[in-house]
């Protein structure tokens, strides 16, 4: 889910900064899933497919690697214009997301 050996290097081996990294990239990506519902919603594929770079690129320079491949895909998933196909991988994101989110709780009880 993480390349870890990444997110030591941006954080300086700092774990404390590390977490919050990773609990700002959480609270960040929800926000944008919230705006990305609302832009299929409107079937707004612009705002689509510059949500999901945002998420790719931002998951890219944290190094969590599941989250960037899944926003990858549903980037390219926009150039059909069908929400039938963008939908599972906006719940990819969702789950992705939840499990990230698990990993920081567990890692905030173990610091």
């Amino acid at each position: 889910m993480i390349d870890w050996a990444h997110l030591h290097q941006i954080a300086d081996g700092n774990t404390a900064f590390e977490l919050e990294l990773l609990q700002l990239f959480t609270t960040d990506t929800h926000t944008q899933i919230k705006q990305l519902r609302r832009a299929i919603a409107l079937e707004d594929f612009l705002e689509i497919k510059q949500i999901a770079h945002h998420i790719k690129g931002a998951s890219a320079n944290m190094g969590i690697t599941s989250i960037q491949t899944t926003a990858d895909l549903l980037e390219e998933q926009v150039f059909f214009k069908e929400i039938t196909t963008i939908n599972p991988f906006v719940e990819s994101l969702e789950q992705a997301l939840k499990q990230l989110e698990e990993l920081i709780e567990s890692l905030s009880i173990n610091n």
